[in-house]
């Protein structure tokens, strides 16, 4: 990066004065863009979701205590998900209004959404290998690819993100672990 880039990237935006972007750098489209439409997204399906688990744990509050734990841990992790899609987008909207946030490091939200989903999908997959495996009347071929599948897909995305956080990547070298 150049003095010039530099300078650039610390001009904070005004009304009716566009913030010089670095060269290089990629567009508001695909960084805060995305970020805000992602959230929007996140709230619609967090609704969702909690109206789904209301209307399951009112209508079947007698189920077994791992079906509720199911439904509940992914509650629980849709919330912490939203929460952290709306910390990220406040973030780069108000907070760091001006800067380039596409070029910076990775905040904390995309850790966070990258968990979630890592653990959702293993959550899913270990519950439907079990739901399989009682109606297969014991099959342990079935359930065991899928709980397999599960288990590395799980270990693929904490292995990501501890490459991610310990080598301090940009978003544009987000394909160092590919």
């Amino acid at each position: 990066m150049t003095s010039t880039d530099a300078i650039a990237v610390l001009v904070l935006a005004q009304p009716n004065r566009p913030v010089a972007l670095p060269v290089g750098a990629p567009s508001i489209d695909i960084t805060i863009g995305a970020v805000t439409t992602s959230t929007w997204a996140s709230l619609f399906m967090f609704s969702i979701t909690c109206y789904t688990a209301t209307v399951y744990f009112s209508r079947y509050g007698k189920d077994q205590t791992a079906f509720k734990a199911v439904v509940a841990s992914m509650w629980l992790l849709t919330a912490v998900d939203t929460a952290a899609n709306l910390i990220w987008a406040y973030d780069w909207t108000v907070t760091l209004w001006g800067s380039i946030p596409g070029t910076g490091l990775l905040p904390l939200g995309f850790y966070v959404n990258i968990l979630c989903a890592g653990l959702a999908t293993a959550i899913n997959q270990s519950f439907y290998a079990w739901r399989l495996f009682i109606i297969s009347e014991g099959s342990y071929a079935m359930s065991g690819i899928i709980i397999v599948s599960a288990v590395s897909q799980l270990a693929v995305v904490l292995w990501a993100l501890t490459v991610w956080a310990t080598h301090s990547v940009l978003f544009k070298d987000l394909g160092i672990v590919l």
